[in-house]
């Protein structure tokens, strides 16, 4: 499994499914916005905005990078996306960075991670606090970013003793802490924020390949895309032990994103080039093609 691949970006994908792909050739990563709007990440060219069926491009491209993760969020000044961004392979040399932009995808901030070699795979945010916590697909370390200071930079939070290739991270507000998807490990991991204790909240032999996380803070349902396995999963976070369960009897092919967004869960399937939204039971309620 390629590095590439972890960070869900890939840019030789250009299948056309006839007119609504003018919009998402390669849908890779979708977020909800705190309006109830759906972003999606397009590896080959930017960010696609979904608003009940329509859709319309957000930001075109990224120039010299390409998105791997965002993540939307509603902070004291307003709602606002944070994009992961990696250089685009044979283009020069540059950092990674987070870009921070308005909801007319306009750069509001930047910071970039200078680390020769790091790699920023997902993003999560803290909105009380204001804090984002990026993990390195490369070096196996969370980051975490003051956002209150306009000249911070990154600081290593912690480094995973013996990652696999670290992907998806999101933040359970609830708990204090990160959930995090190794996904070449086919793990996920739960990183207290206080202490900086790490436990393996789930090991190998499940799930195969934990691309993408989404949760349900209401009712602590941890949502899983495993492309490998062509399935999404669930499990509970307030039980004893994290046990996944296959989410829905719906057949997916490639699904690389979920999210959760008033009451019901949306799952991008690269392999279909559709968005598809879920009612919390697994029925399908409706898809929308890319």
């Amino acid at each position: 499994m390629s590095e590439h691949r972890v960070v869900r970006t890939v840019i030789a994908c250009w299948f056309l499914l006839g007119a609504s792909s003018l919009f998402a050739a390669d849908p890779a990563v979708v977020a909800a916005l705190p309006s109830g709007d759906l972003v999606i990440v397009d590896g080959s060219r930017g960010i696609v905005n979904v608003s009940g069926s329509a859709k319309s491009n957000l930001i075109n491209n990224f120039e010299i990078f390409e998105a791997t993760d965002l993540t939307g969020v509603r902070l004291k000044d307003g709602d606002t996306l944070f994009v992961t961004l990696r250089l685009r392979p044979g283009v020069g040399s540059s950092f990674p960075r987070l870009s921070r932009r308005s909801l007319t995808g306009k750069e509001v901030g930047q910071w970039s991670l200078r680390v020769p070699g790091g790699v920023l795979a997902s993003v999560a945010i803290d909105p009380n606090r204001q804090i984002a916590y990026c993990s390195d697909s490369h070096y196996g370390v969370i980051y975490k970013l003051d956002l209150k200071n306009s000249r911070a930079s990154f600081e290593t939070m912690i480094r995973i003793r013996d990652p696999g290739t670290l992907g998806p991270v999101i933040f359970d507000a609830k708990r204090q802490r990160l959930l995090v998807g190794d996904v070449k490990q086919g793990r996920i991991l739960a990183v207290t924020i206080a202490d900086k204790r790490v436990e393996v909240l789930l090991d190998r032999g499940t799930i195969r390949e934990p691309i993408a996380l989404a949760l349900d803070p209401a009712t602590d349902r941890l949502y899983v895309a495993d492309p490998t396995k062509e399935r999404v999963w669930v499990g509970n976070l307030a039980e004893k032990r994290f046990t996944p369960q296959t989410f829905s009897r719906y057949r997916f092919r490639d699904p690389c994103g979920v999210a959760w967004s008033k009451g019901t869960l949306w799952v991008i399937d690269r392999g279909t080039k559709r968005l598809s939204q879920f009612a919390a039971d697994g029925n399908p309620l409706k898809h929308i093609g890319m």
